[in-house]
C-alpha cells in the first residue's frame, strides 16, 4: 500500500515522502496511529500543492537578503 508520511518514522520514511509498505503495517500502525495516510488522488493533488507552497515560500525568503543588500547600497550612495 502506498502511504504519505505525516511525519518521520525511523527506519521507514519521513514527512512529506510517498512509498510503498506492506498493507498490515500501514493500516495497522502507521495510519491508525497518524503517522501516515493513504496515498490516494486527492491526497497526492495536496501534497504536491503543499509542496509547491513550500517551494515558493522558501523562493522569497531567498530574495529577501538581495534586496535588502541593494536597498543598503542605494541609502550609502545617497549619504555619500
Amino acid at each position: 500500500m502506498k502511504v504519505i508520511f505525516l511525519e518521520d518514522v525511523r527506519g521507514k520514511g519521513k514527512r512529506g515522502e510517498v512509498k510503498e509498505v506492506p498493507d498490515g503495517y500501514a493500516q495497522n500502525f502507521l495510519i491508525k496511529n497518524g503517522k501516515a495516510k493513504a496515498a490516494s488522488r486527492q491526497a497526492m493533488s495536496q501534497l504536491k500543492g503543499q509542496q509547491r507552497l513550500k517551494r515558493s515560500v522558501k523562493k522569497k525568503n531567498l530574495r529577501k537578503p538581495r534586496l535588502l543588500k541593494q536597498n543598503w547600497k542605494t541609502i550609502r550612495q545617497l549619504l555619500s
